[in-house]
């Protein structure tokens, strides 16, 4: 990215998307450091795909704590992917 490019982009606000995810970021830590746990949230429904994404958030933390805690808030889903999530939890967690 040009000099020119970064500096246009730094000069757009952020959106309210952005500014959430930073405020749900930093709750996330703090819970985390209260908790000595490690935090995982899931804002989704519970579809194809949602599986790889979990094992691939937990695989990508380099200090893993002995225990996780799961924030979730879904419509619903298929049961056969949360099946698939909670292997991938216990696999890394139990």
């Amino acid at each position: 990215m040009s000099q020119k490019d970064e500096t246009a982009r730094n000069l757009v606000p952020p959106t309210a998307q952005d500014s959430a995810r930073g405020w749900a970021a930093t709750r996330l830590s703090a819970l985390e450091d209260i908790l000595d746990a490690d935090g995982l949230t899931i804002i989704s429904p519970l579809q194809d795909g949602v599986e790889h994404l979990v094992k691939m958030a937990i695989e990508a933390r380099n200090d893993r704590k002995e225990s996780l805690f799961v924030i979730l808030d879904t419509p619903g889903g298929v049961v056969e992917i949360v099946e698939r999530i909670v292997r991938v939890l216990r696999e890394h967690y139990a």
